[in-house]
């Protein structure tokens, strides 16, 4: 299951929105630098953490997929359990921060990026 949480502004119809999609979020981190401050909130790709009971076993066993991007007003926010999808973005990412460096120097590199097992993450 993945859960595509903001919209976007549609290419050919820029007049209005639609919900985001991989592809736009891959065509997007090709091309344009992460916004450090996405990171300092946890990290680019993480297991969250839930405080209501109800949110916590609807999103049970989801990875949270999110950020912005520094000079592109793109947010994506995304929670899936496709491993496919949770390896392609996290690879694209790590391919920018390898390119321009982490964002922030204070933190440790997020989990995944450093194949820690999505069982053994918490959000700091």
């Amino acid at each position: 299951m993945t859960i595509y949480k903001n919209q976007v502004i549609n290419p050919e119809k820029p007049w209005s929105f639609m919900d985001d999609t991989k592809e736009n979020i891959l065509k997007d981190l090709a091309e344009y630098i992460l916004d450090p401050v996405f990171e300092e909130y946890g990290n680019f790709v993480y297991m969250p953490t839930w405080c209501d009971e109800e949110a916590a076993e609807k999103y049970k066993g989801l990875t949270a997929i999110s950020g912005n991007f520094l000079n592109l007003s793109h947010a994506f926010s995304l929670l899936t359990d496709d491993e496919e999808l949770i390896k392609e973005l996290t690879e694209a990412i790590r391919k920018l921060l390898v390119a321009f460096g982490s964002c922030s120097k204070k933190l440790s590199p997020s989990p995944i990026i450093n194949n820690i097992p999505t069982a053994q993450m918490t959000r700091k």
